[in-house]
């Protein structure tokens, strides 16, 4: 089975928020709430999607989002926004900063 896409690139940045906002093993409620009130419209569905996804599909997913040729022009704003992202909850952990470093990796790489 293939993995679903996101419909644009709003879903795409919010299924990546969601997705490192549980690389620290917990999806906090300050994440949660804080997602929730920037992407109001489009929060329920992509979570639900994010949701129903094995781990090899959501990792299929994110890079499959790199792939878009627009990504390019976005990976730094998107980098700071998860930076950003990571605070919410009061605390930037060691498994954040690893997916940091992962995500610059990857995003460099394709």
């Amino acid at each position: 089975m293939n993995a679903p896409t996101t419909s644009n690139e709003s879903e795409y940045l919010l299924f990546l928020l969601i997705y490192a906002s549980h690389v620290d093993f917990e999806f906090s409620p300050e994440e949660r709430k804080s997602l929730k009130n920037q992407f109001p419209k489009s929060f329920s569905k992509v979570e639900q999607q994010f949701n129903a996804l094995s781990e090899a599909d959501q990792i299929i997913m994110l890079t499959d989002g790199m792939l878009n040729p627009a990504f390019k022009a976005k990976a730094d704003e998107y980098e700071k926004l998860l930076q950003n992202h990571f605070w919410v909850d009061g605390k930037y952990c060691v498994f954040e900063k690893a997916f940091l470093k992962f995500y610059r990796q990857l995003s460099s790489a394709v």
